[in-house]
């Protein structure tokens, strides 16, 4: 998901982008999902690829994960972006609310949303900005 992303960062910085445990190619054991323990892993790699300060982006579980690990060490963050990582559309403390056809019907629309969006192209950096 963040292929679209990193060419534009990798110029100026360098990028540590790990899958979550249990996330892509990641192992997937039976313990360890607490979002503090992501991030007390997120810590140790940090610490022994001997990272002093960061930035720190994150999406979904993954903010979550970046929020807690500046929680946890705020000496390590120099930044957090954080995107979608509290909000849920469907569910008792979801934005959605609806009936159960109600529900079902926005999930249909928003698979054929998904399915007819194409990734902006932009041949420069004036063509994309406003």
């Amino acid at each position: 998901m963040w292929d679209g992303i990193l060419p534009q960062l990798e110029q100026d910085y360098s990028i540590l982008a790990p899958d979550l445990r249990g996330h892509g190619r990641s192992d997937k054991p039976e313990t360890g999902y607490h979002i503090d323990e992501m991030a007390e892993v997120m810590y140790q790699l940090l610490r022994h690829l001997q990272v002093d300060k960061c930035y720190v982006a994150g999406s979904s579980m993954g903010a979550q994960v970046a929020v807690s690990l500046a929680a946890a060490h705020p000496e390590l963050v120099a930044s957090l972006v954080c995107e979608g990582a509290l909000n849920n559309e469907f569910g008792e403390c979801g934005i959605f609310h609806g009936t159960a056809e109600e529900v079902e019907q926005r999930k249909v629309q928003l698979r054929a949303d998904l399915e007819e969006w194409e990734e902006p192209f932009y041949d420069s950096i004036e063509s994309h900005v406003f």
